[in-house]
């Protein structure tokens, strides 16, 4: 015998254990199989594994990647959810989680997992606080576009507590607070950033509006003059408070804040025009039109400025001087037409209709293509029974906007109170071609017809109206 039995042992057992140690293990022919397509035979190969190693964390990314591509993303939810809970805050397992119930469609499921990691990142040292961002931002995002506002004003917290940009991320949470009207968190939030920054001006006048809008007006103001302790004369502050008076009507209080307001920003005429006002509602009416007549003095060219001394007026009925300085008004911008309907309606109310008339008539000369402004003119006449010079501007119109059969019925109807059937009958003709299913127009063109003693015409008007529709294939007679 060449070899010996011991030898012949000793060969066995080295091919046995090559053959162990070169034969791929059931992880390796896993990979082998998904990236070969068998995604089945990999599945198989990847569980038989996992059964022996549970935290195998490649066999379990690769169960979770074969699920997927095989359509079943479902099935690998429980083992990743398994591995994650041995290796708590493994962002690439849980990464992979997240997806595969969002696949499955899991979402709510996929929410809680997502703040499962949050809380886990959290407890792990410094060095993970980017990993942290990424999630929050995510979970942000989604929370913002499913509306769930607690989740995200918790997520905006703790950004605003880790991140570098935590107050952009804290200025967005007090957004949403007030938007949302949760008044009470808005303000427990901006009262800690006010501790730290006590002389914010502008955080200080949020923390008073917050106050307003819930309705304290007392605590709003007991901020303002808090800060005012430590910024005297500030005007931020000064034109809060004076805000805070002209909305209680307090207009006594607000009157030495604004004239104060004018020595520390005399560029800003703003408090100029609210002084005006409040001297007005004060009873102390010439003062406040001779402040209005001196910010007009200053810029002429300013419309806005003619626009508060005829408001002022007009709201308190003086419409003789409303209309005085409208006049004034059109004398400097005689193409301003607001201000020409103003003033029309200004002379209406003061019960000088044969004044807007003037007016009107005086623009139909010069701008005979205003069908609007004749169409006023006319409405006027009307009411006041100048029924002859009322026809000629709705007929007017009528030759501007042909389309509108309101006004074609308007002409006919004064033509016939005025007598005129023969002028009455050639509108209700003309109308008729334009609008021919209006029946009672009809009616009324045959009794027209009938006063002028055409009953023929009456007739065939009628009986046209009543014939049947031809039918159809059928020859004409």
């Amino acid at each position: 015998m060449i070899f010996s039995w011991l030898q012949v042992v000793f060969f066995l057992a080295a091919m046995t254990a090559g053959a162990w140690l070169l034969y791929p293990d059931e992880y390796t022919r896993g990979k082998m199989y998904r990236d070969e397509g068998d995604r089945s035979e990999s599945i198989k190969l990847y569980r038989s594994y996992l059964a022996r190693h549970p935290g195998h964390k490649g066999a379990t990314l690769g169960l979770a990647a074969s699920c997927e591509a095989a359509g079943v993303p479902e099935e690998a939810i429980e083992p990743l959810l398994e591995f994650y809970r041995l290796r708590r805050g493994d962002l690439e397992a849980a990464r992979a989680a997240i997806t595969l119930l969002e696949r499955s469609q899991q979402l709510a499921r996929a929410e809680d997992f997502r703040w499962e990691l949050i809380e886990d990142l959290r407890v792990q040292p410094p060095a993970g606080r980017k990993r942290l961002e990424e999630v929050l931002y995510e979970a942000l995002q989604r929370a913002v576009a499913s509306q769930d506002d607690e989740r995200a004003l918790r997520a905006m917290a703790i950004l605003a507590a880790q991140s570098e940009d935590g107050p952009s991320y804290r200025e967005q949470m007090i957004r949403l607070l007030l938007s949302r009207r949760l008044l009470e968190r808005a303000l427990a939030v901006l009262r800690e950033d006010l501790r730290a920054a006590p002389k914010n001006v502008d955080l200080r006048r949020t923390v008073s509006r917050v106050h307003r809008a819930r309705g304290d007006a007392a605590a709003a103001l007991r901020e303002v003059e808090t800060g005012l302790v430590l910024l005297p004369r500030n005007p931020g502050l000064i034109a809060e408070r004076a805000d805070i008076h002209l909305d209680a009507k307090r207009w006594d209080k607000a009157e030495p804040d604004l004239r104060l307001l004018m020595k520390l920003e005399p560029q800003e005429e703003g408090w100029t025009r609210e002084l005006a006002r409040v001297l007005i509602e004060r009873g102390r009416f010439e003062e406040g039109v001779a402040v209005y007549d001196a910010l007009l003095a200053k810029d002429p060219a300013d419309r806005r400025r003619w626009w508060d001394l005829v408001y002022v007026y007009s709201d308190r009925r003086r419409h003789e001087e409303a209309a005085a300085r409208l006049e004034r008004l059109l004398a400097r911008f005689p193409g301003d037409l607001e201000a020409l309907d103003a003033l029309v309606s200004e002379r209406q109310a003061a019960g000088r209709v044969d004044l807007a008339i003037t007016l009107l008539q005086r623009r139909a000369k010069t701008a005979p293509r205003d069908a609007e402004r004749r169409a006023t003119l006319a409405a006027l006449l009307i009411e006041e029974e100048r029924l002859a010079e009322a026809v000629v501007q709705v007929e007017a119109v009528l030759a501007l906007a042909p389309d509108d059969p309101k006004t074609w019925l308007e002409a006919a109807t004064l033509r016939e109170t005025l007598n005129d059937h023969r002028g009455a009958a050639s509108l209700y003709e003309r109308y008729l071609e334009r609008f021919p299913d209006d029946s009672k127009s009809l009616e009324k063109l045959a009794g027209l017809y009938v006063e002028l003693g055409e009953r023929r015409k009456a007739i065939e008007l009628l009986r046209g109206y009543f014939r049947p529709p031809p039918r159809a294939g059928a020859a004409p007679r």
